[in-house]
């Protein structure tokens, strides 16, 4: 019970516009640190000591039902979406302005990554990094980090496909490449798991 109740001083709800968490469970994380289980307000929520993330959980909503897949699967049988401090307590993690390749932008909408796309191509807790807007022929596409282990994806938003970026794969090579030719990623088509919605 003492570790379980760690979560308050490790944890400042606050600084994610949050209420105080109220802890479920806890159980040894993959990278030597602490999983936390918990509930805040309404929606239940899963902090990750190590790397120091917060996860909410998308699907499903029901507590039995989250408690059986976390004992069947942990938290990959999970929906999760990452989330964000607020801007006074450091903000979210972003590409830099001066970094941004031509034609693409950082100002994502992080809601979209709730999306279950994700969730349907086993692409777990998705960050959107980039967006470029579809114009003459071109598809609208974001360029997405996915966690644990880290990957870096193309999503086509137009036709609902997300290609894996093999070849960079450190983010900066990326960027470089991106502000030149798309036909220097090396990509691989990640199949989905089951037949996902097309994103709203």
């Amino acid at each position: 019970m003492e570790k379980l109740n760690n979560i308050n001083e490790m944890f400042d709800a606050f600084e994610y516009g949050l209420t105080l968490p109220v802890p479920i469970l806890v159980s040894d994380g993959r990278d030597g640190g602490e999983d936390y289980f918990m509930r805040c307000g309404d929606r239940y929520y899963i902090y990750l000591d190590i790397p120091s993330n917060l996860l909410r959980v998308e699907e499903p909503t029901d507590l039995s039902k989250v408690l059986r897949t976390l004992g069947d699967s942990q938290w990959r049988g999970l929906r999760l979406t990452e989330c964000y401090r607020l801007p006074e307590y450091g903000g979210t993690e972003t590409v830099a302005d001066e970094l941004v390749p031509p034609g693409w932008s950082n100002r994502v909408n992080q809601e979209v990554s709730a999306n279950e796309t994700f969730h349907h191509h086993n692409i777990y807790v998705p960050r959107l990094l980039l967006f470029r807007e579809g114009a003459h022929g071109l598809p609208a596409l974001y360029l997405v980090k996915g966690f644990n282990p880290p990957r870096f994806y193309l999503w086509d938003i137009d036709s609902n496909k997300i290609c894996k970026i093999e070849r960079p794969n450190v983010l900066q090579d990326i960027l470089d490449t991106l502000e030149g030719y798309f036909d220097k990623l090396e990509l691989s088509n990640v199949k989905p798991q089951c037949r996902p919605r097309r994103p709203k």
